[in-house]
């Protein structure tokens, strides 16, 4: 601390008296690099980085107005991940990408994506028994007047982490087969597919890495701790923090690998029926 500091301080449990520091004041340095990314999106992607700086908003909108007060409510988290991701997608991809078949595309791949991803996570995270049981989940059983589903809370969570990655993969892989689609009107059906999935797959490696990558820094400091502690790896991957990350990463990949190809066969179908005169000379058009 130096003078000048906005602090904040908690009478003690113990005596009247007492006082301690609990925490110093971050809110004018946030704001500073909040401001810091507004302008850079602004002067990156113009108009496009506006709407989406608005979508953004009406991503916090979603979690905060709708989501947070169902759950405290004692709604099923998994049900309102899943309503919560869809209505965030809605405004992100319209201000993104405008209503067109392209977001259309997007959307459906996204939302059955979504389905399977939280299929897997109640599969999964049932048979790891874990408990989502930490510090915060035990201040906010304490504070919450309606009991949690922290299972169900746990699921939600990665429902909504998953929903970052499969916009980014969905929205390309549906601009990509219009983009191929528009600049070779004879490709469609299955050469249209296989074109668009090229990129594909070199976008699933790309994202996969950075998903490993986000967990892994993410829980670095505890990776450090226990590797210096000689922790047997069995055990290392057993603690629930470690193995939620785990099973973060690889349900995640599920769903991306999944909305990939799903949404390139989607937007393949749209591009192909916007050439109605045109013959296709093979068997596997659509």
């Amino acid at each position: 601390m130096k003078k000048g500091d906005k602090i904040f301080l908690r009478e003690s449990l113990f005596g009247d008296s007492d006082w301690g520091i609990v925490n110093i004041s971050r809110t004018k340095e946030l704001i500073l690099l909040s401001l810091f990314f507004i302008i850079l999106v602004i002067l990156t992607s113009g108009w496009k980085g506006f709407y989406s700086l608005i979508g953004l908003l009406s991503t916090f909108a979603v979690i905060f107005v709708f989501m947070v007060p169902q759950i405290l409510k004692g709604s099923s988290p998994i049900g309102i991940g899943i309503i919560g991701a869809s209505l965030i997608l809605i405004p992100t991809l319209y201000l993104s990408y405008g209503l067109n078949k392209k977001s259309i595309a997007t959307f459906s791949g996204i939302v059955i994506s979504l389905f399977f991803v939280g299929i897997i996570s109640n599969y999964f995270v049932n048979t790891l028994e874990f408990t989502n049981f930490a510090e915060e989940t035990f201040y906010l059983n304490m504070a919450s007047s309606n009991a949690i589903n922290f299972i169900g809370l746990l699921i939600a969570g990665i429902i909504i982490a998953a929903v970052g990655v499969l916009d980014d993969v969905a929205a390309i892989q549906s601009s990509i087969v219009f983009s191929l689609a528009k600049t070779n009107p004879n490709l469609h059906g299955l050469k249209l597919f296989r074109e668009a999935m090229r990129v594909g797959k070199d976008h699933i490696s790309a994202v996969v890495n950075t998903l490993v990558l986000a967990y892994t820094g993410s829980s670095f400091p505890l990776i450090l701790l226990l590797t210096i502690q000689n922790t047997p790896l069995d055990y290392l991957i057993s603690l629930e923090m470690v193995a939620e990350e785990i099973a973060r990463t690889l349900i995640s990949s599920s769903g991306l690998l999944l909305a990939v190809p799903l949404t390139t066969v989607i937007a393949t179908m749209i591009a192909t029926r916007d050439h109605p005169t045109e013959v296709v000379k093979n068997n596997f058009s659509w």
